[in-house]
């Protein structure tokens, strides 16, 4: 027998370049075109030396251009690849 999960979770997600120009367009301080620091639904993300970092409680995480930056239903970031992402999920119409 096959079997379904009953319970299907819809997520947000949002490339990279999206996450990047909501800190340009959210009074964000920009250098080199970059935001510097700002907030998504309360977490903080910082680019700093080049390198793009979600900071949760427990660490900071790099963020790179190719991956996809999820809002689960408890609203958590969470940080895929993109062959994660495309395993996982399908786009909601």
């Amino acid at each position: 027998m096959r079997y379904n999960k009953k319970e299907v979770e819809t997520v947000d997600a949002f490339t990279f370049d999206e996450l990047i120009e909501f800190g340009r367009n959210n009074d964000a301080e920009v250098i080199n075109n970059m935001p510097k620091l700002f907030h998504y639904k309360g977490w903080p993300i910082q680019y700093h030396n080049d390198t793009c970092y979600l900071i949760t409680t427990k660490n900071k995480i790099e963020v790179f251009e190719i991956d996809k930056i999820l809002v689960d239903n408890k609203g958590e970031l969470l940080i895929l690849t993109k062959i994660e992402f495309d395993e996982l999920y399908a786009q909601c119409f």
